[in-house]
């Protein structure tokens, strides 16, 4: 991918990005980031993520 992940904002841990099939609809993956130490994440529920890789890391990298 190329574009490298933050680490959580919550607890410092090492974070990696996930995928799965979207319920329901074929051939539609779906993407967030996951703190692989608090497993906090961007996805709350089957139907979320990002379209693309790319996308859930700018969000994840993103600080306000």
């Amino acid at each position: 991918m190329g574009i490298e992940l933050k680490p959580c904002p919550f607890c410092n841990g090492g974070a990696e990005v996930k995928e799965r099939y979207r319920k329901g609809i074929a051939n539609r993956k779906m993407y967030w980031v996951e703190c692989k130490k608090c497993g906090v994440s961007q996805a709350h529920h089957e139907l979320a993520g990002y379209r693309t890789p790319s996308k859930a890391i700018a969000v994840w990298n993103h600080r306000w």
